[in-house]
């Protein structure tokens, strides 16, 4: 059964790939305050190239709100390794690769582009899906998301 993910509910049970091949639980990347999971397709893709460039550029501004940057790739660990040594400077975030989609599948993100917010707690604070990379609101909007969670969360 298929466990997509609920906006107040835990992040469901996902594996993942280290760009060395090594099985992990996307849980153990959550960090406190808050976690950003960015689902993409893969180092072939042009678009989610330029998104992880994109998340490149906006790291610091994304860290002043206390959010951590986790990438899944539905692509194997030996090109997210070449990727992630290919660039210059490096990405400074974790990128993990899910070769089989599984993650992507179980998270109910499937073949499109999505991005999640978790707390250190693991639940789910914020979730949007981008099909075919359309509407994708910007990392502006993305930051403010990000500054309105901060504000809103217990102190």
């Amino acid at each position: 059964m298929l466990d997509s993910i609920q906006i107040g509910q835990p992040l469901p049970d996902l594996l993942v790939q280290t760009a060395d091949g090594k099985p992990m639980a996307l849980a153990a990347l959550v960090s406190a305050p808050s976690t950003l999971l960015n689902f993409m397709h893969g180092t072939w893709c042009p678009d989610c190239v330029n998104q992880l460039r994109s998340l490149q550029r906006h790291q610091l501004a994304i860290a002043t709100t206390g959010t951590s940057i986790v990438v899944i790739m539905a692509d194997v660990p030996a090109h997210v390794a070449a990727f992630q040594l290919a660039t210059q400077p490096s990405l400074g975030y974790t990128v993990v690769a899910d070769p089989d989609g599984t993650a992507h599948q179980r998270a109910g993100v499937g073949d499109d582009t999505a991005m999640v917010v978790i707390d250190a707690q693991g639940i789910v604070r914020h979730f949007a899906i981008w099909r075919g990379h359309r509407n994708h609101p910007g990392y502006q909007a993305i930051l403010q998301t990000l500054q309105d969670l901060r504000d809103a969360s217990p102190k």
